[in-house]
């Protein structure tokens, strides 16, 4: 009896290591990521363009080109996915916005500038994330529950902006104040670019740019001086 157990646990084995062998060259974690990315792109391009109420596991996998067992190796749920995507477009706009505010030059005007016509430029190439950064972030329970904190997100990089172009000092001064003015600004901002991407405002993209630019400016000097950007050149 115990010699049979042990060649049904070697069989066992067998098959685990012919299952998890490199197929074609491809080892079996990688191809599993792969799924995994694909799943995305699928749901990316579902939820962006038919709102995440039109997503379902049998049309996800359809658009992937892959099947149920797939899914369920991936993902728990359908939310786990929809997160995933919207988390994924908040850290791509987030890290191009970074990047831009970096590159631009040193007046805090050029870095908000370009910090606000990144994430305009952003939208407009690719109009998925407006629903899912903005429509569904919204009407989505789960998205919405993660849209404060998105919201903290980029008051964080406002104020790290502001502190570096600035002064510690001064922005240190502002205090809780001033977290909450970057709160009002970045959620302002959110709300005022959703407006305009649904036709509520007769503006076009370089004057919403040049206008945000401009409110953002004046908050700023309202709570720390005028003396503070005009150290910095404004």
């Amino acid at each position: 009896m115990q010699q049979i157990w042990k060649s049904d646990k070697a069989l066992w084995q067998t098959r685990r290591m012919v299952k998890d062998r490199a197929y074609a060259g491809v080892p079996a974690e990688q191809r599993r990521a792969q799924r995994r990315t694909t799943f995305l792109e699928a749901a990316r391009e579902i939820v962006g363009t038919q709102g995440s109420a039109r997503l379902t596991v049998g049309g996800l996998c359809r658009q992937a080109g892959l099947t149920e067992r797939y899914f369920y190796e991936s993902f728990t749920n359908l939310d786990a996915v929809v997160t995933e995507v919207y988390d994924q477009v908040i850290g791509e706009l987030t890290e191009l916005i970074a990047v831009r505010v970096r590159a631009a030059p040193d007046p805090l005007r050029d870095k908000v500038h370009a910090a606000i016509a990144a994430g305009l430029q952003a939208v407009a190439d690719d109009p998925r994330l407006i629903r899912i950064a903005f429509t569904e972030a919204q009407l989505n329970p789960v998205l919405n529950a993660r849209r404060t904190a998105t919201i903290r997100g980029f008051a964080a990089l406002v104020l790290a902006t502001v502190n570096k172009q600035i002064s510690p000092e001064s922005t240190g001064a502002a205090g809780a104040y001033g977290e909450l003015a970057a709160m009002h600004l970045v959620g302002g901002l959110y709300e005022t670019v959703y407006g305009w991407l649904n036709g509520a405002l007769d503006l076009t993209r370089d004057e919403l740019v040049d206008e945000s630019t401009e409110i953002f400016l004046a908050v700023v000097e309202q709570i720390l001086g005028p003396e503070s950007l005009a150290r910095r050149g404004r």
